[in-house]
């Protein structure tokens, strides 16, 4: 298990405790009710229920494991007799019977009469009946015979026991019953020799009887109890006014650290032990009276529970980060930082939690699926580790993750081969010698509040269908599951999560902390590593908590960490190190170790990488030579995630970074075509298809992990460099004029090759260059582009260019964030970028005036355009609002008439665009404010759209027919008077619209003549968009000489297809095509017809279709179409309407959409 993939220390941060009953899932609420604490044995299941014999209560019976009642009596009519420390003893009884998982009813200051009523009721209890143990707690004062209720009168304590007795309450008689009685049995004291300072009011605790021995049930009328009395009779109880009871704080500390592994007596004795042994002037010695009949284990013994909680603390404990050093572990919980996690889903999208919030959220009926992705190296696997070790472990450790039953630690491989999931733990995480068979562990998992954790999905996915049908919900769907993954890996599993978070890189504060804890588990000074964490050169490497303890060393070797710049140069460094450590221990020189031992090694690694496994079994390494040697250069260890007493020997890479790195020098090995051939062969486009219970997907990023290393390896032979590049932006279609950035794109295939030079030095010449002959007309940055994408895009920056290069960013919902602030200071410094348009989405108007202010909008050395979604802005900004003199592009999306502030702001700016998408009526001062920026000469771009249809821009047209500039216009249309129309004709007859994009709405008076007779005249229209238009009332539509066209009809009909498939046939030169087939059904012979006009269409590079039918009838002519289109690099189909593609047809489809370097998304 990684060394850093953290969490650890503080779980007790927050905790939220619900009842165990909101827990339960229902399957258990199906156990026996009103039984006691015994059931028949089933020789079979002992050791699964918690039971070994008949001698043992079985705590899990029935519904609920323990009922507790407590009366604390503090406050007396007399006031001299008020018990002060109540509040402590209190607190500590709620903890205690939490940590038990009993439910727990608490009075105060009853008098006697209600003192009676509350221990009758008690007794009759619905939940008393329903629970496998019982709890009476007594806090008040009394004497030897009897208790005393605040109005003075007393009750006897006899009466309180006869309640449970045989006679007066016989569904309780095999329970077992714990009463502690806290109160005074008479007024002798007793002082120990020496005098202490501890000052304590009569009624306090001391201890010094031991448990006794059982009574037989058969020979006693009140069987199965034990009775603990806080003094011997006639002697004083005593309490501290500040800690509480002396009995009270001892007794529930000790059950807290023992009642996993004791039985009560023992406990009982242990306490009796500790306060005997108390610094304090009087003596308190209890008196317990046991009525037991059997053991009393408080949490099932010898149980799968005991044997995952022996397991858990045995192997979790530590973590092993050093690759030549496996037998230096790390101490999970006192090395490592705790870890934040993003969540990225739902309405707390964008917060940093813990994970003990996320897990509190299960308690409340919420989140059984939890995604947690994260980079390499980042967390994710301690985070599992630290979650099931605290829970193994007694004592403070969250409350949220010891509100499970059980909880199952598994890898993702651990599941492959396996028929079940109970499969899976038996083999890998229970004794081979242990008798809880499969069965019963998959009972216990049916019947048990269970968090299932399954860790590195991206490493185990392939040929692994438990794992698909747990996610899936197919398997064990009310329980809880938690699974990790590196990102991109699951993209069209998404849906089947309740929430999904990502592991934060370190902050300053945690990597200080880091380094800190590091040295301290080194037993050396922190400074030299504080220090390092401040080196400008190593500060990308440093957020990363496996680099950084990498880092760390390597100052500790005392080598030079100044060169450190890259995670290529850094691991490059530590290899180097075993290099040199290997040959020292096996008195071999470094190259005889590179030859004999490495080679070997990489090309060991490569073959695991291929099967994507970081865990090989023995039969495996039966090819490579000197093998026995090669795993003591450091690298493999034994015994990685699998059964303590396995049979099999299996091998692992101590993390799945050092196997890419190896897998890497392998690759760099390699002759020149052998490494080009392997290159091509890769998958270079983003792919999801969910179709039914058709589910696959696969994402570019999955490679790069070893595509950064190579290329980093490949610096030097700049001529290999460069073609290992050209590969890939041929593949990846760099040059590709990429899509309008939307509020949910993300990042593309086409950034690859950005992020693969950022993990180079210095670009070479030459391969500057031919990025440079390949450059796009402009790039965007999307919200989810990684820190590596912005990297590289700084690179490119750098590189000789003809002209700067146009950059569109989208900084999202956090566009004032340091990091967003800083990337956009450093493409501002850089010469040769271009900052064209910037997207945010401020969450308040504060954000949204701070942002403008910090990122220096409209300014001539920043983004001179910007797009603004305004749907969370309600009012104005306390201050007075400006963009730069020099904006030239306003999008205003989601825009309300309070912000008309906004419009104002742009006035008498250069606008070359003006994009308004609105969702409530304009007023009188927008309208105004709106026609002025409308007789702007220099717009070239407009866009009036409205959400609800009701709202329409007719009224502009007028204004808009003054530009004699526009290109590109993008309008709702509604209700056309004749001036209006005039205006329309007006602005399409102009001849200089390249983008035309209408919607209408009822059908305006006139306006297909407007449209039909301009088209004859738009010879310079190449972008076509037309919604709830017919086609066939536009005949001149076929002389447009189109790159682009979306049509999205009111209601597709056969008539409209036909005209559609003769107008393909005239546009020779269509790039992109989207249809929508919403709200229709076609003939299977329209749809050939179309296909077929589709598939003439040989430039065609994006198809995109929405709710079109695809069975398995229409399948071949999907084929036949996409194999004709040879461009095609993009192909989606989303919102499928049909049912009847089976996975037969599917099998049809799917090697023509795994084709190389087609995108495809089906859904």
């Amino acid at each position: 298990m990684a060394l850093h993939e953290n969490l650890v220390s503080g779980f007790n941060a927050r905790c939220v405790r619900p009842h165990m009953a909101e827990h339960m899932d229902e399957s258990h609420r199906e156990l026996p009710k009103k039984l006691g604490a015994t059931r028949d044995p089933n020789p079979s299941d002992n050791n699964a229920t918690g039971r070994l014999d008949e001698n043992i209560y079985d705590m899990e019976s029935c519904e609920y494991r323990g009922h507790a009642l407590v009366i604390n009596n503090y406050e007396f009519e007399t006031s001299d007799k008020n018990r002060k420390g109540w509040e402590a003893d209190s607190e500590n009884l709620k903890k205690l019977f939490n940590f038990l998982r009993f439910e727990q009813h608490e009075h105060f200051n009853l008098n006697a009469k209600k003192m009676k009523e509350a221990i009758a009721s008690f007794a009759r209890d619905q939940i008393s009946l329903n629970a496998s143990s019982l709890a009476v707690v007594i806090m008040t004062h009394g004497d030897k015979t009897s208790f005393t209720g605040v109005d003075g009168h007393e009750i006897r304590r006899d009466d309180v026991l006869l309640k449970f007795s045989r006679d007066n309450a016989p569904d309780l008689i095999e329970k077992p019953k714990l009463f502690l009685f806290q109160a005074c049995r008479g007024d002798h004291e007793d002082f120990t020799l020496e005098d202490s300072a501890s000052e304590c009011e009569s009624e306090a605790l001391v201890v010094g009887a031991t448990a006794g021995q059982p009574v037989q049930s058969k020979t006693v009328p009140m069987p199965n109890m034990l009775i603990v009395n806080a003094t011997l009779p006639g002697y004083r109880a005593y309490r501290n006014p500040n800690l509480g009871s002396w009995l009270i704080g001892d007794f529930c500390r000790i059950v807290r650290s023992k009642a996993r592994k004791d039985h009560v007596a023992d406990i009982i004795t242990e306490v009796s032990r500790v306060l005997n042994d108390r610094e304090a002037k009087q003596i308190q010695q209890i008196h317990p009276e046991n009525l037991l009949s059997r053991k009393w284990f408080l949490f099932p013994r010898e149980s799968l529970q005991h044997e995952l909680r022996t397991y858990y603390d045995d192997k979790l404990k530590c973590v092993f980060p050093i690759p030549w050093l496996p037998i230096e572990g790390f101490s999970l919980t006192g090395t490592f930082v705790q870890r934040r996690l993003r969540v990225t889903s739902g309405e707390r999208e964008g917060n940093l939690v813990g994970m003990d919030e996320i897990l509190a959220s299960v308690g409340k009926g919420r989140n059984k699926r939890i995604l947690v992705e994260g980079d390499p190296a980042q967390g994710k696997s301690t985070l599992c580790q630290a979650l099931a070790y605290a829970w193994s472990q007694p004592g403070e450790a969250t409350e949220d993750i010891k509100s499970f039953d059980l909880v199952i630690l598994l890898h993702a491989g651990d599941l492959r081969g396996q028929d079940s999931v109970a499969e899976a733990i038996k083999t890998h995480l229970l004794p081979k010698d242990c008798d809880i068979t499969s069965g019963q562990v998959n009972g216990l998992l049916l019947a048990k509040n269970v968090l299932l954790i399954i860790d590195a999905f991206d490493e185990a996915a392939n040929e692994n269908e438990i794992l698909h049908q747990l996610i899936e919900g197919k398997l064990l769907k009310h329980k809880t599951l938690l699974l990790t993954s590196r990102p991109n890996f699951l993209k069209n599993k998404l849906l089947h999560f309740h929430s999904t978070a990502t592991v934060e890189g370190y902050n300053e504060k945690e990597q200080l902390e880091h380094v800190r804890r590091y040295a301290e588990h080194k037993k050396i000074a922190s400074a030299p590593f504080e220090s390092l964490i401040k080196e400008e050169s190593v500060r990308d490497l440093c957020n990363n908590p496996l680099n950084l303890t990498l880092l760390c060393l390597l100052r500790e070797e005392e080598e030079d960490t100044q060169l450190m710049l890259t995670r290529t140069a850094l691991y490059t460094e530590i290899h180097g190190m075993i290099t040199r450590k290997a040959g020292e221990r096996l008195e071999l020189t470094e190259a005889e170790v590179e030859e004999l031992l490495l080679r070997p090694l990489y090309q060991f690694a490569f073959e695991a990488y291929r099967k994507n496994e970081t865990v090989v079994r023995e039969k495996d390494s039966k090819n490579v030579v000197n093998f026995e040697q090669v795993c003591q250069v450091g690298y493999l260890t034994k015994e990685l995630v699998i059964s303590r007493l396995q049979a099999e020997v299996r091998f692992g890479f101590t993390h799945k970074s050092f196997l890419e790195f190896l897998t890497a020098k392998h690759i760099a090995q390699m002759d020149r075509e052998e490494r080009l051939t392997w290159l091509q062969d890769l998958r270079y486009a983003n792919y999801y298809i969910q179709v039914k219970a058709i589910e696959d997907d696969f994402d570019v990023r999955q490679n790069e992990p070893v595509l950064g290393f190579l290329f980093a390896l490949m610096e030097q032979n700049s001529e290999e460099l460069t073609q290992m590049a050209i590969v890939i932006m041929e593949e990846t279609h760099f040059s590709s004029k990429p899509h309008p950035i939307l509020h949910y794109s993300r990042c593309v295939a086409s950034h690859q090759l950005m992020r693969l030079i950022d993990e180079v030095n210095d670009v070479p010449s030459k391969l500057g260059d031919e990025i440079v002959n390949r450059l796009p007309p402009h790039i965007n940055i999307h919200q989810d582009c990684s820190v590596s994408c912005r990297r590289g895009i700084l690179k490119l920056g750098k590189l000789r260019l003809q002209a700067p290069i146009p950059l569109n960013v989208y900084l999202g919902s956090l566009p004032n964030e340091e990091k967003n602030v800083q990337f956009v200071k450093d493409l501002i410094e850089c010469k040769n970028i271009k900052c064209s348009k910037v997207w945010i989405y401020p969450e308040v108007a504060t954000q949204l005036r701070d942002s403008v202010s910090e990122l220096r909008i409209g300014q001539a050395e920043s983004f001179q355009q910007v797009s603004i979604k305004c749907i969370n802005i309600k009012v104005k900004p306390y201050e007075w609002f400006s963009f730069g003199d020099k904006l030239s592009g306003l999008e205003l999306d989601s825009f309300n008439p309070s912000l008309s502030y906004l419009l104002e702001a742009a006035l008498d700016k250069p606008l070359h665009s003006l994009h308004l998408n609105y969702r409530m009526e304009l007023d009188g001062r927008c309208i105004l404010l709106l026609q002025r920026l409308l007789r702007n000469e220099l717009l070239q771009s407009v866009q009036l759209w409205s959400s609800p249809w009701k709202y329409h821009f007719d009224r502009f047209l007028a204004d808009v027919a003054q530009l004699k500039n526009l290109q590109s216009l993008e309008i709702q249309l509604k209700d056309l008077a004749e001036e209006e129309r005039r205006s329309l004709e007006t602005i399409l007859k102009i001849n200089k619209l390249i983008k035309l994009k209408i919607s209408i709405y009822a059908n305006p008076p006139g306006l297909y003549n407007v449209l039909n007779n301009s088209f004859k005249s738009m010879s310079s229209l190449r972008e076509l968009n037309l919604k709830r238009v017919n086609i066939t009332q536009l005949p001149n539509m076929r002389h447009f000489d189109l790159v682009s066209f979306t049509y999205v009809p009111l209601k597709l009909n056969d008539n409209q297809i036909a005209f559609l498939s003769g107008a393909l046939r005239s546009w020779h030169d269509l790039q992109e095509l989207d249809i929508d087939f919403k709200t229709v059904s076609v003939a299977e012979c329209s749809l050939w017809k179309l296909f077929k006009a589709i598939a003439g269409c040989h430039r065609l590079q994006i198809l995109h279709f929405n709710c079109l039918e695809i069975g398995d009838s229409v399948v071949p002519l999907v084929c036949k179409m996409i194999e004709s289109l040879k461009q095609l690099r993009e192909f989606t189909s989303e919102e499928q309407r049909d049912e009847s593609l089976t996975e037969e047809g599917f099998k049809q489809l799917e090697p023509i959409f795994k084709r190389k370097g087609l995108y495809t998304c089906m859904r």
